[in-house]
């Protein structure tokens, strides 16, 4: 069979807005088809095109053999905008012989063709009236006559049984299969799917792009459904519903500036407030009071971190700690020494009993060097001493008995400089130089960044939980979810478009935090960023989910954020900060069970 209509690759659209995308159509001679798809999908557009009324973008169309745009060929085709553009101050009668002359078809002709056209849409009784005069239903079925009455080679017909009954919808299809079966050709655009059933070929489009096409039959047989209906469904139609929701998420999120800095600005506040937080700890002091405690006690206690007061007063410890706010108290009785702690802080606690016990060992190290010192002076005048006793010996003896007075002294004594050297290689001290490596930071390093990775894991998790989580107990509070699934959308399909949705922001925070992490707070990386990029990525989709599925058992807002403590908090305690071996052993395998457990440990 001839080509009737050929498109080629079109892209159709009106500025930067794209309508049709990549369409690519063949209509033979005696062939009907219908361009199904919701409204705003780009049927009109498309007809448009064909017609000439609009130039492709991109790709060709091709009608009659030859190249759209081309007006001469109008004349051979008949149209029925979806509008009903009629002069309404004319008659029936009068649109039709107007249109028809436009047409080229002669006075003679058009005698005849006029209650042909006007039959076919039961109009005859009512054509001189005036179309000023006529129902919605009527002027549709007036504009459809207006299509027929020139007898075209090819009928392009947007939307026309719409306003049309049953019973005339079935008398215009019958005269349509009529004029196929005489080799001319029909293409007409339909959202009703009684029409769409009753083509010869198909084509379904959806935001500007062809989602199936071929016969009625072969397309339900292909999707393995009962009506073309629900081919329509199957046929992109959950991909587009997922997109769409996906948009939907987008468009709120964006236009909600306070979600979106409670997403993107309060968890780098939160790690920035703990970087400065844990930053100050580094240079805590304590307040030390001290009565009748020796000086060098007090001098070795001293250091940067504890600023010592001297108190003279005969006041009880507990009496001085809660007037003066001091950390902690010390006092001496004989050789006992009593420190009496405030205890508000534990941190200043462990300072100041750190420091009395540097301070007992460094006294004692001390007194130890001191006590070798006094050693050293009297093994000196030891040696000297018997230096001058072995002059003396040899010096009687000399001339006497030499064999037997030199003989002993070398079985019985050693040389003096040997003597010498034995005593100064036993008291010497030695001394050693240690050089530190560090595998994990350096001598910098605080607490923060061993808490940071964690944290950062954490706030990622939080936040994506939360919003989510709020965002569709919303939807179930304000009915927006019952409107959805009174739709063809599918359970699947809703979480699906809010998991990719929200999960786009998530992944926006995740990078962001993880970016500020690196470059604000200098931590350290041993392995791949790329894997830390991922595991906090991972985080956030389980986050996201959890977030969704608690979101189901509350009712409220409030009861969403009671959930909190339940589900959040726990999180921190089993993510490493307090280490899981030290955990009781029924507690420990409850870790394993919680996502920042392994986010943290990873």
């Amino acid at each position: 069979m001839a080509i009737t209509i050929q498109v080629s690759n079109l892209q159709q659209g009106y500025g930067k807005t794209i309508v049709l995308k990549n369409i690519n159509l063949t209509v033979h001679n005696g062939e009907i088809l219908g361009l199904i798809g919701p409204s705003g999908a780009g049927k009109t557009t498309l007809v448009s095109t064909i017609m000439g009324m609009l130039t492709p973008q991109k790709g060709t169309v091709t009608v009659l053999g030859q190249r759209m745009p081309n007006r001469k060929l109008l004349a051979k085709i008949g149209y029925m905008a979806q509008t009903d553009a009629l002069y309404s101050t004319l008659t029936a009668r009068e649109n039709l012989n107007f249109f028809g002359s436009m047409q080229g078809i002669a006075s003679d002709k058009l005698k005849t063709q006029i209650p042909y056209a006007a039959n076919i849409v039961n109009l005859v009784p009512d054509l001189d009236k005036y179309v000023k005069d006529y129902s919605g239903g009527m002027k549709r079925r007036l504009s459809l006559a207006i299509a027929l009455v020139s007898d075209p080679e090819l009928l392009i017909l947007d939307e026309p049984t719409v306003g049309i009954d049953p019973e005339l919808r079935q008398q215009i299809w019958t005269e349509l299969h009529n004029i196929a079966d005489e080799g001319k050709t029909i293409l007409l655009t339909t959202h009703v799917m009684e029409d769409a059933e009753q083509s010869d070929q198909l084509m379904m489009i959806r935001n500007g792009a062809a989602i199936a096409q071929g016969t009625p039959d072969q397309l339900v047989k292909d999707y393995q459904v009962k009506t073309v209906e629900e081919v329509f469904l199957k046929a992109g139609g959950c991909k587009m519903r997922i997109i769409a929701m996906i948009k939907r998420v987008l468009r709120e999120m964006v236009r909600d500036k306070r979600t979106l800095a409670l997403m993107f600005l309060a968890p780098l506040f939160i790690l920035t407030l703990m970087y400065f937080l844990f930053q100050s700890n580094t240079t805590q002091t304590a307040s030390l009071g001290v009565r009748g405690v020796d000086t060098t006690l007090v001098n070795a206690v001293k250091n940067k971190h504890i600023k010592i007061h001297h108190i003279s007063n005969q006041a009880s410890a507990e009496t001085n700690i809660r007037n003066h706010n001091y950390a902690g108290f010390i006092s001496q009785s004989g050789d006992k020494l009593t420190l009496t702690l405030q205890n508000a802080d534990q941190s200043k606690s462990a300072i100041l009993k750190q420091s009395l016990q540097a301070a007992q060992i460094k006294l004692r190290t001390q007194a130890a060097a001191t006590a070798i010192k006094s050693q050293q002076r009297a093994l000196k005048a030891q040696q000297q001493i018997i230096q001058k006793l072995q002059t003396s010996l040899a010096m009687a003896s000399r001339g006497a008995r030499s064999s037997r007075s030199q003989a002993a002294p070398k079985s019985t004594a050693l040389p003096n400089k040997s003597r010498a050297t034995l005593a100064k290689q036993s008291v010497k001290p030695v001394n050693y130089s240690a050089t530190t490596h560090y595998l994990y930071g350096s001598s910098d390093s605080t607490f923060f960044d061993t808490l940071l990775p964690i944290m950062i894991g954490f706030v990622v998790f939080f936040f994506v939980f939360l919003i989510s989580g709020i965002a569709l107990l919303r939807e179930r509070t304000t009915g927006t979810l019952n409107r959805l699934l009174a739709t063809p959308v599918k359970r699947g399909e809703i979480i699906s478009g809010y998991l990719a949705g929200y999960g786009i922001f998530a992944l926006i925070q995740t990078l962001l935090i993880v970016v500020f992490s690196i470059y604000a707070f200098k931590i350290q990386i041993l392995g791949s960023v790329w894997n830390m990029f991922l595991i906090n990525i991972l985080l956030a989709i389980v986050a996201l989910t959890m977030g969704l599925f608690i979101s189901t058992f509350a009712s409220s807002e409030f009861q969403m954020v009671q959930f909190i403590p339940v589900v959040v908090i726990p999180q921190i305690f089993f993510s490493g900060i307090i280490p899981i071996s030290q955990m009781a052993g029924w507690l420990q395998p409850v870790a394993k069970i919680m996502p920042l457990y392994y986010g943290a440990t990873a």
